[in-house]
């Protein structure tokens, strides 16, 4: 599968999505259409918290049991972007779940949603990466191998 430029723009906007510092998530608050609305859930303002959904780790249904609504993925900043103050005076939990266990869940929903269509980018992103992976070890390698960062050693402190 060949990625459109639209869909390889997606998935570029994804990737730094989550990494985007406060003064650059501020400015991207103000112009990008989507990224306007309230980020609180009516529950998390009622409450004065901030709950930050970890894919793959429960946050569905921890969302769903402690707020009765669906959850979505918001990165941490654009909750003071929208609201400094509120932001800072909200008490913030997450949870978190082994990284092995995780990974291995992130392969199977992803290898169940290749070839299903473009709706959502994880979907594009596993036909395009995974569509011939038919392996969780095969999607283990081929991890290294995007990601693998090789790192000098040090031989000697001073």
């Amino acid at each position: 599968m060949t990625l459109s430029a639209k869909q390889q723009l997606r998935l570029r906007a994804k990737s730094v999505e989550f990494r985007l510092p406060l003064r650059l998530e501020k400015a991207a608050v103000k112009v990008v259409p989507g990224l306007r609305s309230d980020p609180w859930l009516p529950g998390e303002r009622e409450l004065g918290v901030i709950f930050t959904h970890v894919p793959k780790s429960a946050g569905t249904s921890i969302v769903d049991s402690l707020f009765g609504q669906k959850s979505r993925h918001v990165p941490i900043l654009r909750y003071a972007a929208h609201d400094e103050q509120r932001f800072a005076e909200s008490f913030k939990f997450t949870f978190v779940r082994n990284p092995w266990s995780r990974i291995h869940s992130a392969y199977h929903y992803l290898h169940r949603v290749v070839g299903k269509g473009d709706k959502f980018v994880d979907w594009t992103w596993a036909t395009h990466y995974l569509s011939d992976v038919p392996t969780f070890e095969e999607f283990i390698l081929r991890l290294r191998n995007l990601y693998c960062v090789c790192v000098t050693p040090v031989t000697s402190v001073r």
